[in-house]
């Protein structure tokens, strides 16, 4: 797990080394999309994954579930104009993939492994 010390002295959970995506030469913590993400609210669940990148080596790609079913046709864009109001450019999901459920594993978390084959 990565964390941060601010100048408070609070630690802020960054989330785990694997899930790192390297966009160029910044670096992008999936949590710090995820919990924007939670911010929406119509946003039920939401998990950042990497995908591969020919000219940025990974981007991330947000997959989403909503609360109720999806209210507009452009729910993606909508999603994704409000996330441009608080993350840095580089932080910027590469597209929002909406999902009637997102895959949980046997212990009841997302499974990251099953987005990152649906890719």
């Amino acid at each position: 797990d990565i964390a941060r010390l601010d100048d408070q002295g609070h630690y802020w959970y960054l989330g785990r080394d694997s899930q790192i995506i390297k966009r160029g030469k910044q670096v992008v913590y999936p949590y710090t999309i995820e919990n924007r993400l939670f911010e929406y609210p119509l946003v039920k669940a939401a998990a950042v994954i990497a995908n591969n990148d020919i000219k940025e080596g990974e981007v991330p790609v947000a997959f989403v579930e909503l609360k109720s079913k999806i209210p507009s046709s452009n729910i993606e864009n909508e999603i994704m104009a409000y996330l441009k109001k608080s993350l840095k450019i580089w932080e910027m999901p590469s597209q929002i993939i909406v999902l009637a459920k997102l895959p949980l594993n046997e212990t009841g978390k997302i499974d990251r492994n099953q987005l990152k084959k649906w890719l």
